[in-house]
């Protein structure tokens, strides 16, 4: 289509991002035999030099300081990858050869690969809470990229899918409750108030934030974590880091704060979704007592005179915030390893949704070792 209109040049424009080498090499070929065919000058504004290096008459690179094209001769080619290092993919050769170790040395090397791991991960969570200052050298672009992020994280979608886990929870927990109670003729008047209490307290302080965290880490840590992995795959951080632009900054600082601000916002929209769902369900269920009956001591637990926020809001939005910084980190950091193809990406986005629920998890479990201290719902 773009020769019926004989331009005078063609301009590529990442023509071989997100595309394997062989078919990078391929797309390389075709521009080729476009530009020998058709006699166009072909202007290619890439990163990935390993492919479409072959094919170029000149070479500029762009300097990220000055900001200026500067022209390669062609002997000086073969020093290209090391003036690109951080753009630079290095293959990574598998070793077949299965090496016989002694259990001390096995031993010292699973401590060694731990220590690293740990280490990394300290790092990571170290950058990561660095990365919640907004250090914008162009603020409009900072901002852009947070809106992008916020709606992956708490867009429309991600608000009807948690409010979707809100209903199904409010409407099993009530439901199931009162249905399988044992001896309901007898031990229902007995139990009823206390059992809706219990269910208002775990509703609010248990079953929706736990659920929440773990549906936002595998919904919207895949999401991010896939995106900054496509980016990372079609050489898009290296693009950012060419004209200036930390990843960090761009990146990892809106993504911080759109789990943030996500994380409280979702779970507390499935729990308002999940409490009148227990409404609707108590009072047709029931059919003894009515919505002021559910009222009075659904919230016997929760409300707290003189207070416009339920009792243990403080625990409740520290745990989610906790979340959110684990997920956002996890999602960031797994997109940003090297990516060779795009199975790599999908591993990415199969890690960040096992480590991030794990996480998940494990702040609930830690936190319900110290905020039910003296609770009494």
């Amino acid at each position: 289509m773009t020769l019926g209109y004989n331009p005078t040049a063609i301009l590529y424009d990442e023509p071989t991002s997100g595309l394997d080498p062989l078919t990078g090499r391929q797309v390389a070929d075709l521009i080729r035999d476009t530009h020998e065919e058709f006699g166009k000058t072909s202007v290619i504004v890439t990163h990935d030099y390993h492919a479409l290096m072959p094919i170029a008459d000149r070479i500029f690179l762009l300097d990220p300081d000055s900001g200026k094209l500067e022209e390669i001769a062609s002997s000086d080619w073969e020093g290209i990858p090391d003036r690109l290092a951080p753009m630079a993919v290095t293959s990574v050769a598998k070793e077949d050869e299965v090496n016989s170790f002694s259990f001390g040395e096995l031993l010292s090397q699973k401590f060694a690969q731990v220590f690293v791991g740990t280490t990394g991960a300290l790092i990571a969570l170290v950058m990561g809470l660095i990365g919640l200052i907004p250090i914008w050298r162009n603020p409009v672009w900072g901002m852009r990229y947070f809106a992008y992020y916020a709606r992956m994280v708490f867009g429309p979608t991600a608000f009807l899918y948690l409010m979707a886990s809100g209903l199904i929870s409010g409407f099993v927990t009530t439901y199931f409750t009162f249905k399988f109670l044992p001896y309901s003729n007898y031990t229902g008047p007995l139990l009823v108030e206390d059992l809706l209490t219990a269910l208002g307290f775990a509703t609010y302080r248990i079953f929706v934030p736990v659920l929440s965290c773990v549906l936002i880490a595998a919904r919207c840590g895949a999401a991010v974590t896939s995106d900054i992995g496509g980016r990372q795959f079609g050489n898009q951080i290296d693009a950012l880091k060419t004209i200036g632009m930390k990843p960090r900054y761009y990146l990892l600082t809106p993504i911080m704060w759109s789990f943030m601000i996500g994380t409280p916002l979702l779970s507390y929209a499935a729990f308002y979704v999940a409490k009148y769902t227990s409404l609707v369900t108590f009072v047709f269920s029931d059919g003894v007592h009515g919505a002021n009956f559910w009222d009075q001591f659904f919230h016997r637990g929760l409300v707290e005179p003189g207070f416009l926020t339920y009792q243990g809001f403080g625990w409740l939005i520290a745990k989610l915030l906790c979340c959110g910084v684990g997920i956002g980190i996890i999602s960031y950091y797994q997109g940003l390893k090297s990516k060779f193809s795009t199975s790599d990406v999908s591993r990415s986005v199969t890690s960040t949704i096992l480590w991030a629920t794990l996480f998940s998890l494990t702040v609930h479990f830690i936190f319900a070792l110290f905020e039910y201290e003296g609770v009494v719902p």
